[in-house]
């Protein structure tokens, strides 16, 4: 696929001309790009026909992250992919939409909005207008830890931008009150919904199979190059950048990592780094192997072995949510195990434990880290 640009005017004539466009989706990673393929192939599963765009927009620091590569061929009958230009923001506030949303019925036609962020609440009356006799539906897609950990309704955006006043001012009252009111709205007339890879059952997230499942079709429906065998029965560690990005004081989980190893002896090791990690001397005094290459995720590695990996170790992060959720490997977070006195924030683990201990193990002592590893030592 060509990464052409589109303006938002450009695909608002598209919508208009096409009646049968039913589909317009944003995106920033490939992970979001894989939430939206998998919500594509869950609709499709059940009947619904999809056919319109995925937007790809540049992130607020990085820019423009995506490139053909992120894109699964499996999805796009009936389904572009276009950059969204810089410029296409709009400012139409249309209070009157939300407040005369009726409730979702049966009956008629509906019109897709996806997104894995806080849905562009100018931009959806505007495509409704072109659409005034098919009901609206909103989808939240995958966005990794970010989905089940924060609110995309709060103001610490603006602690890194170095907005002025008044932009902070502007920015809380779009934020903090009409967005809000605007998602209270959708959710009450039944038109916003999460496809997401877990859902909270009981209080606990918990596997959703009908993300997963279209997850691991799309992830293995692109073959890798690459010979990944080295990987199967092996122990991967999944390191954050704990240290680089500030969170810790010392790059204090090279030890534990360590430990694992004297305690299960002779294994396969591979370390599979962050990929925005630079300095791999630390990982030497683990004797394992480093995969410094590679820049395939390890999602994607996973689903094309014949034999899964033994075990997925790491400290916190979305891969090993995503792995235990996807492919039911046992994963292991030692974030309790590293001492409080080299984290900045005490707390900063528990909102991630809290979320995620039903499907990692997430030992708080030696003797129960060595408990979770008995299984994999014999």
């Amino acid at each position: 696929m060509i990464m052409e640009k589109i303006k938002w005017n450009e695909v608002l004539d598209k919508v208009h001309s096409d009646k049968s466009i039913n589909f317009i989706a944003e995106a920033i990673t490939p992970l979001h790009v894989l939430g939206i393929e998998s919500l594509i192939l869950h609709l499709e599963s059940i009947g619904i026909k999809c056919k319109g765009f995925i937007l790809s927009v540049a992130h607020g620091k990085n820019g423009l992250i995506l490139t053909d590569e992120a894109f699964h061929e499996a999805c796009y009958e009936g389904i572009s992919h276009y950059v969204l230009d810089e410029n296409a923001e709009t400012s139409d506030k249309n209070w009157h939409f939300y407040q005369n949303l009726k409730k979702m019925t049966e009956e008629g036609d509906i019109f897709y909005y996806a997104t894995p962020f806080r849905p562009s609440f100018n931009k959806i009356p505007q495509i409704m207008r072109l659409r005034s006799s098919s009901q609206l539906k909103v989808f939240i897609t995958e966005e990794g830890t970010a989905s089940y950990l924060t609110t995309p309704y709060d103001l610490t955006i603006c602690r890194s931008i170095g907005w002025r006043p008044h932009d902070y001012i502007r920015y809380a009252w779009q934020t903090m009150l009409r967005d809000r009111l605007f998602e209270k709205r959708l959710i009450e007339t039944g038109r916003l919904e999460r496809f997401l890879l877990l859902e909270k059952k009981d209080g606990k997230y918990t596997r959703n199979r009908a993300c997963t499942e279209q997850f691991c079709k799309l992830l293995a429906s692109k073959a890798v190059s690459n010979d990944l065998s080295i990987y199967e029965d092996a122990i991967v560690f999944v390191p954050s950048l704990l240290y680089e990005d500030g969170i810790t004081t010392e790059k204090c989980d090279i030890e534990i990592y360590k430990k694992i190893c004297e305690i299960l002896g002779e294994q396969t090791y591979i370390v599979k780094p962050h990929p925005r990690e630079k300095n791999f001397e630390s990982y030497e005094k683990l004797g394992c192997m480093v995969e410094k290459q590679s820049r395939i995720s390890s999602e994607a590695i996973f689903a094309n072995l014949k034999r899964y990996p033994r075990c997925i170790i790491g400290d916190t992060g979305t891969a090993l949510v995503n792995i235990a959720a996807l492919y039911g490997i046992k994963t292991i977070a030692i974030n309790k195990l590293i001492d409080k006195k080299y984290l900045r924030q005490k707390d900063y683990f528990d909102g991630y434990n809290k979320a995620f201990g039903g499907i990692i193990d997430i030992p708080k002592s030696e003797d129960e880290l060595m408990a979770c590893l008995e299984d994999i030592k014999a």
